[in-house]
């Protein structure tokens, strides 16, 4: 990963998990150790469906600007002007 770079960001979310528990099997088995993992299995088995909501993209330009906020279990996106 250290040669990698910047590059890094290109490669997927699932071959960065890979590589980390390759990472994770190196070192353990180079130092003698075991190490708790970061990722934990589950078997949760659901049966309804819950429709998610389209991902929203706030493109800010030079007429107004986003902010957003967090407040108990809330999210606020107040869109403001220059």
């Amino acid at each position: 990963m250290k040669y990698l770079g910047d590059d890094k960001n290109l490669i997927p979310p699932i071959d960065q998990i890979v590589l980390e528990r390759i990472g994770r099997a190196s070192t353990e088995i180079l130092n003698e150790i075991s190490l708790p993992p970061f990722i934990t299995e589950n078997n949760i088995v659901g049966t309804t469906q819950i429709p998610l909501e389209p991902a929203t993209h706030l493109v800010t330009d030079k007429r107004y600007y986003y902010k957003i906020n967090t407040r108990g279990n809330k999210i606020s996106a107040m869109c403001l002007a220059f």
